[in-house]
C-alpha cells in the first residue's frame, strides 16, 4: 500500500527526522542496516490502528459488491487508487472480476444478492459504529495530537459511499410502508 507514491530518499529522510523530532515516532530496531520505527505514543498507535480497521471493513464491503453484485464504478476506482495506486487497484478489480465471472447460478440469484446486500450494509453500519467509537474512546488523544480524524475518515469512508447507505435505508423504509398500505 502507498508504494505508488514516488518520494525521493531525501524527502523520506526529512519526514522521518521531523517525526522523530516531534516525538511521534521512536526507533524500534534495525533490519538489514535500515532503522525501523514505531509510533511513540501507544494511544496514538491505537487510533491509527482503529482507522485502518475501518478501512479494511469497508474494503471488504466494496469487494463483496464487486464480486457478487456489480463491477466497480469510477468513484470506487479513484478511491482505491489513492491507497493502492492505479496498478494495485486494477489488480484488485481484476481479481474481483475473475471471481464474479466464475460464480455459480445460485450465487447470481436474487435471494443471494439480497443476502450480499445485507452483509454490505452490515459492514457499512459497523464502520459507522467504529468511527463513533474511535471519536468517543480516543477523543483526548485526537485532541492532543491534532489528529486529522475527520479528514482521514472522509478519505476512508467517503460521503458518497455513506449516502448510498442512507438512500438504501430510505428505499427499504418506503417499501415497508408501501407493503403495509397494501395489506390494510
Amino acid at each position: 500500500m502507498f508504494q505508488h507514491i514516488n518520494l525521493g530518499k531525501e524527502e523520506v529522510k526529512r519526514t522521518f527526522e521531523l517525526l522523530k523530532e516531534k516525538g511521534l515516532i521512536k526507533s524500534a530496531y534495525v533490519f538489514q542496516r535500515e532503522e525501523r520505527y514505531d509510533i511513540a505514543d501507544e494511544r496514538l498507535a491505537k487510533v491509527i490502528t482503529a482507522c485502518w480497521e475501518v478501512f479494511y471493513t469497508l474494503l471488504e464491503a466494496f469487494q463483496l459488491t464487486w464480486i457478487y453484485t456489480r463491477r466497480r464504478n469510477d468513484k470506487e476506482r479513484e478511491r482505491l487508487s489513492i491507497f493502492y495506486g492505479r496498478k494495485g487497484a486494477e489488480d484488485i478489480f481484476r481479481n474481483c472480476y475473475s471471481y464474479r465471472s466464475n460464480l455459480s447460478q445460485d450465487d447470481k440469484g436474487e435471494a443471494f444478492q439480497r443476502k450480499v446486500g445485507k452483509e454490505v450494509g452490515s459492514l457499512k453500519r459497523q464502520a459507522i459504529d467504529d468511527i463513533k467509537e474511535i471519536k468517543r474512546k480516543h477523543a483526548t488523544t485526537i485532541e492532543k495530537y491534532y489528529f486529522p480524524l475527520d479528514s482521514l475518515i472522509s478519505l476512508i469512508f467517503p460521503s458518497w459511499f455513506q449516502e448510498e447507505e442512507k438512500e438504501k435505508k430510505k428505499t427499504e423504509q418506503q417499501t415497508k410502508y408501501d407493503i403495509s398500505l397494501t395489506f390494510t
